[in-house]
């Protein structure tokens, strides 16, 4: 790539910032000045300006030295990558985040800002930040985790005794979604209430329920949530979505090394690319899937491993698929038979309920009981994406033949999706008043709308469209369960007997709980010898 010489340099500036014409787009107005993309062009303007597309044309095989330039960068970079480093520029200039103070400096020097002009500021990661609830209040802390810098905004009011917490990732905007904070509340009789969000981007100060952890202190108060504000504990920490080294797969525990690529710990050796993007410089590890003692045999390496373990390995055992399993042994359901559709991703594993039996599961099943009048579906594969609405369509028809009373989804979501804690765990969608009343006597809330006035329940998969599909000729009900990462076989425990209440079962039936094999493979367990 070719390097401007300095003197053409200073006539290549952007007319309203003054930088560097050297980010995407940039707009020729009328007037022969140029806007680079850093600048948003005036809306009185629009009509005015047209895209430069014979400037980009040519600066795209050039080099530009970083708009940090004059403070210290020495950067020499890509047209396509101009923006990208200049968002984590070491040199790019920082402003104190408190509101009383006009600081401005480094990155590096921030910390030591806060160390001689706000300590009681500054925090070591976990901490302990508990609210003062006695009037308003708005504090920006700076917190350390990982060897790196984020902005911990908390602020109160009592009017409305709202209280957010949020945390920002101090450098690039586009590591700040690598991490998530949690928000830990320990009650005074040891219960403890849990919330988790994504760390945000410093180029917003936003707080509301989408960017913060959002609590209504007196609900919690009213409720008997928190029986004594004064004992409990509220714990903020932060923690990376992945923390496996993309070179040596181990856990990373202290500092991290950012990349577009992923994460790295302190201990691999890795090199500094001309884009300011951390790069591996030695072989990737590839690592199985964690099923794989139960039959999956994907291999890949740690950064795309959690993509597949969490939204594509067909040997994932969920809340619902543990409650469903969980349903048809307490009952003892006969198996009825196997379904089979061409959209239906093809699944084959260990049988769930007997580690004797010569049969082993598929896909999907399907299980009978005479006595409660119930058959259960049992999906234990995803469905192709393409493929989803001729699926439910066919679902549909399957439904309306057998001429089924209430036909019941059993989904969930993530519990940082909760958008009330005040709630509990669980919420529905139904078309009937019968069931609707069950839930309200239990304390159940109707999902919420969203803000786009129609029903969103992320992570759910299909069970809204289907929903959606039956309401109009069946009676149908989704029942959903926030929960978390993890051994869901309490959530499932306890979906059980929200079931157990729809189906207006007697508690007789869930005296003696029989637990299936498979809630003893949650984490995998040995290949099933049929298949070789």
């Amino acid at each position: 790539m070719a390097t401007i010489p300095e003197d053409c340099l200073e006539n290549l500036k952007c007319s309203a910032c003054g930088y560097y014409l050297s980010c995407s787009p940039v707009y020729l107005k009328h007037n022969g000045d140029n806007l680079c993309g850093r600048c948003t062009v005036p809306h009185d303007e629009e009509h005015l300006i047209i895209r430069n597309n014979s400037y980009e044309t040519v600066a795209s095989v050039m080099v530009f030295p970083c708009k940090y330039k004059t403070v210290g960068c020495s950067k020499q970079l890509a047209w396509a990558k101009v923006k990208y480093h200049e968002e984590g520029c070491e040199y790019r200039p920082y402003n104190c985040p408190t509101s009383d103070c006009n600081w401005s400096g480094l990155h590096c020097n921030l910390k030591q800002h806060y160390e001689e002009n706000h300590v009681n500021l500054l925090l070591e990661h976990p901490a302990n930040v508990k609210p003062n609830i006695t009037k308003d209040s708005e504090k920006r802390y700076l917190l350390s985790a990982f060897g790196l810098l984020f902005i911990l905004h908390l602020k109160y009011i009592v009017s409305s005794s709202k209280l957010w917490y949020c945390v920002r990732f101090l450098g690039n905007t586009q590591f700040a979604s690598f991490f998530e904070y949690i928000l830990e509340i320990t009650t005074g009789d040891n219960g403890i209430i849990r919330m988790k969000k994504t760390v945000q981007p410093t180029n917003t100060d936003v707080l509301n329920q989408h960017t913060s952890i959002e609590i209504n202190i007196n609900h919690l108060l009213g409720m008997g949530v928190i029986s004594n504000f004064d004992d409990a504990v509220f714990n903020i920490s932060v923690k990376l979505n992945n923390n496996k080294c993309m070179i040596c797969n181990n856990d990373i525990t202290s500092s991290v090394k950012l990349s577009s690529e992923g994460c790295f710990c302190g201990n691999c050796e890795i090199e500094e690319a001309m884009d300011n993007v951390l790069l591996p410089v030695q072989k990737q590890t590839v690592v199985p899937c964690k099923n794989a003692n139960a039959g999956c045999i994907y291999q890949d390496i740690p950064l795309n491993m959690p993509k597949h373990e969490k939204w594509l390995c067909k040997l994932n055992k969920g809340t619902c698929q543990l409650t469903s399993d969980l349903f048809i042994s307490t009952l003892n359901l006969t198996k009825l038979g196997t379904a089979w559709h061409k959209a239906i991703i093809p699944a084959y594993g260990p049988n769930p309920f007997d580690n004797t039996a010569e049969e082993n599961c598929v896909a999907c099943e399907l299980f009978l009981s005479e006595t409660y009048k119930v058959v259960v579906m049992q999906l234990r594969s995803s469905i192709e994406p393409k493929m989803v609405s001729l699926f439910l369509n066919d679902l549909k028809s399957y439904i309306d033949e057998q001429n089924f009373k209430q036909v019941i989804i059993l989904t969930s979501s993530f519990s940082y999706e909760m958008k009330n804690l005040n709630c509990g765990y669980y919420r529905y969608l139904t078309n009937t008043e019968e069931l609707s009343n069950v839930f309200e006597e239990n304390g159940i809330q109707p999902v919420e709308d969203s803000q786009s006035n129609r029903i969103v329940i992320h992570g759910s998969g299909f069970a809204v469209k289907l929903y959606e599909l039956l309401k109009a000729s069946t009676k149908t009900t989704v029942i959903v369960k926030y929960a978390s990462e993890g051994d869901n076989r309490p959530d499932a425990m306890s979906m059980l007997h929200v079931l157990q209440k729809c189906l207006q079962l007697t508690t007789d039936v869930l005296k003696q709980i029989s637990f299936p094999l498979s809630w003893e493979l949650v984490y995998g367990s040995p290949p099933p010898l049929g298949i070789y």
